[in-house]
């Protein structure tokens, strides 16, 4: 996973993993100071988690992805925080609430 050491890179795949049997995740981007390079030893691991289709219940996704980034933290000790997308707002930025963050994501993240 390019940059990102091994503790990080366990993390995220445990947390994917994990997602991936509770939702369809289509892609995913680390993204944030992980991505930059310039993350401290405690720095939260920025996810982008792209799902099908157009835009669904944010605040269950949100939820969702957020108990299994907890179960992760206490598994591993690193904290995923991840973003829901939904694909039709990735593919058409200027339809989400923040243009630039999809962007932002799309240019400086990391595949994972």
């Amino acid at each position: 996973m390019g940059m990102l050491d091994t503790e990080v890179s366990t993390a995220i795949q445990a947390f994917l993993v994990k997602a991936r049997r509770v939702m369809p995740i289509e892609r995913a981007f680390v993204y944030g100071s992980r991505a930059r390079g310039d993350a401290r030893p405690d720095s939260d691991v920025d996810v982008a988690v792209i799902l099908p289709g157009t835009r669904g219940d944010l605040i269950e996704t949100q939820r969702t992805l957020s108990n299994t980034a907890f179960d992760v933290l206490l598994e591993t000790g690193q904290l995923v925080s991840p973003t829901p997308i939904w694909e039709e707002d990735w593919e058409h930025p200027e339809h989400y609430t923040n243009p630039r963050f999809i962007k932002n994501v799309r240019r400086d993240g990391i595949p994972v």
